[in-house]
């Protein structure tokens, strides 16, 4: 029906035919995919072991593709109907007359992924039911690590954290207790967020990362941070609040967020793919 060539067919006679070669990239895609669960660890993964999109000569003879992957390119593979045999038009699925590349149960499997990674969230929030702070976050008080835990009232469940003393009964007047889990959640996420986008942190990161990344693209990358944060998995999140925050600790006046600025490097990279 026109439109550019995809990765892993060809077109013969006005029809797909499969590229053998791209196709085994294909299947290493979904294959990638349903064993981390993570559209940017497939991104990085392919381009590391030297994939790249589809290279084609346009009607001017000129070449185009053979770019490096990204979450965006990867996941409109992942969702792409086209290689189980199928093809789209006007929003309709029907039967194709091409050979699938992906078998119909591996396709269902990755398509049941996204659906699970897919997060409902209260209006405005940015946050998943990932633990993100777990680890991370402290008592200021007795210093003990905030365990993460839930409730369940009137059937619907309510996430916190607390202290893992008293937790255990043994610090039952901490002035810390426990605290929301999506609130807590929410303001370090805003807060690191912010941080991303200070002109000193964007310098610093292309300082540390010269010759490594494009200046451009870590530019791009932190300009669109809040784009960037909701496309990713919920897994994804909790590593790249991993990388950058180093400590939380909670306390009855507020949050203590403190940054860890040695992993702006690996954080640049871990959102290059997206």
């Amino acid at each position: 029906m026109g439109g550019q060539i995809p990765l892993g067919y060809n077109i013969e006679d006005k029809k797909l035919v499969i590229n053998e070669d791209e196709a085994k990239t294909i299947s290493i895609i979904y294959q990638r995919f349903l064993e981390v669960q993570s559209v940017t660890d497939v991104a990085r993964d392919m381009n590391n072991l030297g994939f790249r999109t589809k290279t084609f000569i346009s009607k001017t003879n000129k070449i185009h593709g053979g770019n490096r992957f990204n979450q965006k390119n990867i996941r409109r593979i992942l969702e792409n109907p086209l290689y189980k045999g199928k093809i789209v038009h006007k929003e309709n699925i029907y039967d194709g007359q091409h050979k699938a590349i992906i078998e119909p149960d591996i396709w269902e499997k990755v398509q049941a992924t996204f659906n699970r990674a897919e997060r409902p969230r209260s209006a405005g929030s940015r946050i998943t039911t990932v633990p993100l702070l777990k680890g991370i976050m402290s008592c200021g008080e007795c210093g003990c690590k905030m365990t993460p835990t839930y409730t369940i009232k009137k059937g619907k469940r309510y996430r916190y954290y607390i202290c893992a003393r008293k937790l255990k009964g043994g610090n039952d007047d901490c002035s810390v207790g426990r605290l929301s889990a999506g609130e807590v959640e929410e303001l370090v996420v805003d807060k690191a967020l912010q941080l991303l986008k200070r002109p000193e942190i964007i310098v610093h990161t292309i300082t540390a990362s010269t010759g490594k990344l494009a200046e451009g693209d870590v530019i791009n990358s932190f300009k669109n941070i809040e784009t960037v944060w909701e496309e990713l998995f919920p897994v994804e999140q909790s590593r790249v609040i991993n990388l950058l925050i180093q400590e939380v600790i909670a306390t009855k006046d507020g949050l203590d967020i403190r940054i860890f600025k040695e992993g702006l490097h690996s954080l640049a990279a871990e959102l290059e793919a997206a």
